[in-house]
């Protein structure tokens, strides 16, 4: 059974005793992944942040982005925010999509990408999370150069908006992670 209250106190909910407005969208969650996560169950506290967090997932898996691409991003930011729930989730997500074990390594750990186009689109998320929206002109030209464009460039800035989001709200709630996730825990 998992906890019902986060280890700073925040009650986690799920669709028999969260807002009305939560419910439904917390029992289709819970029936396409198999469980609850406690991601949801700790931001359900807050129907806006959940509705914003779902509304901001929902036009990142619109992105003209691979699945790999975003996995990237993801881990990405989670390392540089030290968010060990995101990191777990995120590279069991990873797994189960049949992501190079050799890449999801190197992002959980920070090392080089062995693909030089999504190193450079993991340096170019990380120097755009690290300078507040800011990057050298140089920089900015790699990342062009790496076969991105200028939408994708707003559309790593979406989700980096994302991660923030979960990675904020999960470590101010200090969350436990999922048993699903447990043989993710990071770091290794």
């Amino acid at each position: 059974m998992q906890e019902e209250i986060s280890r700073r106190g925040f009650e986690l909910l799920d669709e028999q005793n969260a807002p009305e407005s939560l419910r439904e969208q917390l029992a289709s969650l819970k029936t396409r992944m198999g469980y609850l996560p406690n991601w949801a169950r700790g931001l359900a506290l807050s129907p806006q942040a959940f509705e914003a967090f779902s509304a901001l997932n929902q036009q990142v898996a619109r992105c003209r982005m691979s699945v790999a691409e975003k996995q990237t991003i993801m881990l990405s930011i989670s390392r540089l925010n030290d968010c060990h729930y995101c990191m777990a989730a995120h590279t069991a997500s990873a797994v189960r999509q049949k992501l190079d074990p050799q890449l999801i390594a190197a992002l959980r750990s920070g090392a080089g990408l062995p693909d030089e186009r999504q190193q450079a689109l993991r340096r170019f998320a990380e120097q755009l999370y690290e300078g507040r929206g800011k990057v050298s002109d140089v920089d900015f030209e790699n990342f062009l150069a790496a076969g991105y464009t200028r939408q994708q460039a707003l559309e790593v800035v979406l989700a980096i908006a994302t991660k923030v989001l979960s990675n904020f709200a999960d470590q101010l709630m200090e969350i436990e992670l999922d048993p699903a996730d447990e043989p993710y825990a990071w770091p290794d």
